[in-house]
């Protein structure tokens, strides 16, 4: 028997609030190692915003119950209907796009601290949704943080600064970008890493 549960915790970059997640479609972006993201990928808004682009970037948890075992997907996501760009911004502005990407890697930043964490530790379902959330909190104030340092990607110097920032930080969690994680419990034997997961399921 295969159950399937899960959360997400969501934020506005360059302007942040939380907002809800349901459905997976072709409107959202999943975060990969060798992608980058593109203003193709942001709606054109008119608007009298003061920032001149928005990205709304978010990971999620889904978490799957088969006999003994318990596996969790923890995947980073970019939505397209709710990210925008003014019609001023060209689809060639190279250095605005790098500020939007540097707010989804954040993102990813924290998808990987909840990995780790739950690939370091024995935990229950409750203690893996703590982490989650501490982590999405920690993920918020971190993204306020960029955005105030580089007063939203106008000061070109701690732009630089933060890119080499975030891609270090990334790096050091190079080893838990896998998105499939086996929660360890006292009744499973098989180590995720020793079998294939259970990829039909998803």
């Amino acid at each position: 028997m295969l159950i399937k549960l899960f959360f997400t915790a969501t934020s506005f970059f360059l302007a942040v609030s939380c907002t809800a997640q349901e459905n997976v479609s072709d409107s959202i972006v999943r975060w990969a190692d060798k992608g980058k993201i593109t203003w193709q990928e942001f709606t054109v808004k008119d608007t009298n915003e003061r920032f001149a682009a928005e990205s709304l970037t978010f990971f999620k948890a889904n978490f799957f119950l088969k006999d003994d075992s318990v596996f969790c997907q923890v995947i980073t996501y970019l939505n397209k209907n709710q990210s925008w760009r003014k019609p001023t911004i060209s689809e060639n502005d190279d250095y605005g796009i790098n500020h939007e990407q540097m707010h989804f890697n954040i993102t990813e930043l924290f998808a990987r601290e909840v990995r780790k964490s739950i690939i370091d530790h024995d935990l229950n379902e409750q203690q893996v949704k703590k982490i989650y959330m501490e982590n999405a909190k920690a993920c918020r104030a971190f993204q306020e943080l960029y955005d105030s340092e580089t007063r939203h990607s106008l000061d070109r110097e701690k732009q630089a600064f933060w890119n080499s920032k975030i891609e270090r930080l990334l790096s050091n969690l190079e080893a838990f970008k896998e998105q499939f994680i086996f929660i360890k419990n006292p009744w499973c034997k098989p180590c995720w890493k020793d079998q294939p997961m259970i990829a039909a399921s998803f």
